[in-house]
């Protein structure tokens, strides 16, 4: 809200994803001092109507993408699903983001700490 406030026009929104079968989660663990643990959690293919159920129909699947979703629009195209950790995200994807990298593969850093 700040940086659009102050950006305006020049603010940009860009958001991560991946279309590949693992994301991080988080586990609740009392034990830690955070409360939680950073987990690998399996994913399952894409959902219809998601961005990585677009970038995977369309060849980018597995390879690093940056996608405008301006340019998405511009061309008709619409999403409304986007993945966040183990589950998705249900709103107008390019209201949300102007564009997204999306990675192909994933792996959790297990020295955290926690």
């Amino acid at each position: 809200m700040y940086l659009d406030r102050t950006l305006g026009e020049a603010y940009r929104v860009i958001g991560t994803t991946t279309t590949g079968g693992v994301s991080s989660e988080m586990e609740l663990d009392p034990s830690v001092p955070v409360g939680f643990r950073v987990v690998e959690a399996p994913l399952e293919p894409p959902q219809s109507g998601s961005l990585e159920a677009a970038l995977i129909a369309a060849g980018f699947g597995d390879r690093i993408t940056l996608a405008s979703l301006r340019r998405a629009t511009a061309a008709g195209l619409t999403f409304q699903r986007i993945r966040s950790q183990s589950g998705y995200l249900t709103c107008d994807v390019a209201t949300a983001y102007d564009a997204i990298i999306s990675l192909p593969r994933l792996t959790v850093q297990r020295d955290l700490g926690f």
